[in-house]
């Protein structure tokens, strides 16, 4: 279930991959935040997991996200898309997202090194399938869209959409099941808060346990984009309510409108349950806002 480390040095960690490839990483990042319509010159060819570092992949979901959402890319909009990320180095994000303009790529390098590191999968042996399913699906719908263009007839032949959805549906049954746990977190969380001294107190414990374990070993880097931790905040408020309405307890108040806890708590080994539980606590303490309906 580990968070990964945003502070490794491949340069002495034997975990880490080649430096050259996350050296050509972030010059291609450095171009991305310098002149964000380069990425739709690479979209086609890259994924988050094809970078090698954790918080370059963080960075490209968000410059992807931002670019999705008509917004502007540079330092400050994509420092504030992972406010939710731990990164303890001197300056914090801010400053490692100079240093990756401060390095960025000639415009008419971005495309080699994109293909640079797509290929760095093959080269080690590890398919993108093994490592990050969701990615996958959406880069096989990308080349199989590609393919239902042709109008050879093989082509014509083939049911495109219907394949597509198929191979789609392997990346969201994933990211649902880890939602869908995420949602159980949080609800139990809020029960345990709401009833400290309720005798299913213990097995809510271990509940948690075992589902934060299956959240870490399910997680995909191409998730970070998919998760809306406040939409599963707020079906977790109403799952909490629904179950604590039946032995006739109030649901603890007043609750803030958005998620108390970050993903990285949530996948974060470390965090013992008692510090998610204060953490959730004090956000609640803090919430000027009434329980929602």
């Amino acid at each position: 279930m580990g968070r990964p480390s945003l502070n490794r040095d491949p340069s002495v960690d034997p975990a880490c991959p080649r430096p050259d490839l996350v050296e050509a990483g972030r010059r291609l990042l450095g171009a991305l935040l310098d002149d964000a319509a380069l990425y739709h010159r690479i979209r086609s060819e890259l994924d988050a997991p094809d970078f090698s570092d954790p918080l370059d992949q963080a960075v490209f979901d968000a410059i992807g996200t931002l670019i999705r959402r008509n917004q502007t890319v540079d330092g400050t909009t994509v420092a504030a898309h992972l406010n939710d990320i731990r990164y303890d180095a001197e300056g914090g994000i801010g400053a490692y997202l100079d240093a990756l303009l401060a390095c960025a790529a000639p415009a008419d390098e971005v495309p080699h090194l994109a293909r640079q590191l797509a290929g760095r999968s093959a080269e080690a042996g590890n398919s993108l399938y093994h490592r990050d399913v969701v990615a996958w699906s959406h880069r096989q719908a990308r080349r199989l869209g590609e393919l239902a263009a042709r109008t050879d007839d093989l082509s014509r032949e083939v049911d495109w959409d219907n394949l597509i959805d198929e191979v789609l549906s392997v990346g969201r049954s994933q990211t649902a099941g880890v939602a869908r746990k995420i949602e159980l977190v949080l609800a139990h969380l809020l029960k345990i808060l709401s009833d400290p001294d309720a005798p299913s107190r213990r097995h809510w414990r271990h509940e948690i346990d075992v589902w934060r374990l299956r959240i870490g070993a399910e997680f995909t880097p191409s998730m970070r984009r998919l998760l809306d931790l406040d939409h599963l905040w707020g079906r977790a408020i109403a799952e909490a309510r629904r179950d604590l309405d039946e032995y006739g307890v109030r649901l603890v108040q007043p609750l803030p409108a958005t998620c108390p806890l970050g993903l990285d708590d949530l996948l974060d080994e470390a965090a013992t349950m008692d510090a998610l539980l204060s953490r959730m606590a004090v956000a609640i303490s803090a919430s000027p806002r009434k329980d929602p309906p």
